[in-house]
């Protein structure tokens, strides 16, 4: 049997997390009519459930990690278009991914787990900063 990256316990935490992070930008994408965004955001949410219900590495995790990708691009992409103001943006990504990486760092399970949840704060707050300043 293939080892999960976390117990079930902490990777349904994590699922309640994205649900719950991914969810205001999502819909407020939705209703600044940035749809783009918003079905990127969706394909993250549905990937990332997808993943952490049963989180081992393969397929399912590079097809998170795949949206999560493009997800990054079309947020550069969008504050480049729109002259946004990049700072907060590197500032809430930058925190999000420093949280990112020091939840690889341990092997405590709900050390790792509550990092991440922060990742997904920080990166939520910078999604809903981009799709705010954007012009309706």
């Amino acid at each position: 049997m293939v080892k999960l990256i976390l117990p079930k316990v902490y990777s349904f935490k994590i699922i309640v997390s994205s649900i719950f992070t991914l969810s205001p930008p999502l819909f407020y994408g939705i209703f600044k009519k940035q749809y783009i965004f918003a079905s990127i955001l969706g394909c993250i949410l549905l990937s990332s459930i997808n993943y952490w219900k049963h989180p081992i590495l393969g397929l399912r995790r590079n097809i998170d990690m795949t949206f999560v990708k493009i997800n990054v691009l079309y947020q550069h992409y969008t504050i480049y278009y729109y002259n946004l103001n990049f700072l907060h943006y590197y500032l809430l990504s930058g925190l999000g991914l420093l949280c990112y990486i020091i939840s690889k760092k341990r092997n405590d399970f709900e050390y790792k787990c509550n990092f991440h949840i922060l990742f997904h704060v920080f990166v939520c707050i910078a999604n809903l900063n981009i799709i705010f300043n954007i012009p309706f």
